[in-house]
């Protein structure tokens, strides 16, 4: 991963000069919005503008462009096991393990993935 620091990440904004889509500050990420002059970060509903002091500007934040993306979601996750119960009882926890097991992956793609 690239770093570059706050200060110049805002000289490139006031320049119109190309600037990363994603980047990571103070362990929250933050995505490029269309036009190219605001970072976003959705998961705690804040602006990158908002979100240091002045002492902050020559701090370096990481680029996350180059981090590859999960392209596919699990649809259905399936584990064997035998727990010694009837087979309905079996199957209704194994149906609910593999359904828990697949929303937290897919939550963990998505995350990945900045969605």
């Amino acid at each position: 991963m690239s770093k570059i620091k706050l200060i110049d990440l805002f000289i490139k904004i006031a320049n119109g000069e190309d600037t990363p889509k994603v980047i990571e500050f103070d362990g929250d990420i933050f995505t490029n919005n269309v036009a190219g002059n605001n970072y976003y970060c959705k998961e705690k509903d804040l602006l990158l503008e908002d979100a240091f002091v002045l002492e902050d500007l020559n701090r370096e934040i990481e680029i996350l462009d180059d981090i590859l993306k999960v392209d596919k979601k699990i649809e259905k996750l399936r584990l064997s096991s035998h727990l010694g119960g009837t087979w309905q009882q079996e199957q209704a926890y194994r149906n609910k393990r593999d359904e828990e097991l697949t929303t937290k992956i897919n939550e963990i793609i998505n995350k990945i993935n900045g969605e």
